[in-house]
């Protein structure tokens, strides 16, 4: 994958093997059969237990500067 002009190895799960105590964290790929979610680095795909997928942006020590 093409990331800000450079290639990158990019993780891919599959949605249906996310579980909730999983924190995944960006860049990566998720798939499902109906569609493809892309995730930045810097932010990090949790499972609610309703099964929805949240994607949150975590604090990096450049955050905090």
């Amino acid at each position: 994958m093409q990331i800000r002009g450079a290639a990158q190895e990019v993780p891919v799960w599959q949605r249906v093997s996310i579980t909730s105590v999983d924190r995944i964290a960006g860049p990566v790929i998720v798939e499902e059969r109906e569609t493809t979610i892309f995730v930045l680095s810097g932010c990090q795909v949790t499972r609610q237990e309703s099964g929805s997928l949240v994607a949150e942006k975590v604090a990096t020590e450049r955050d905090a500067n």
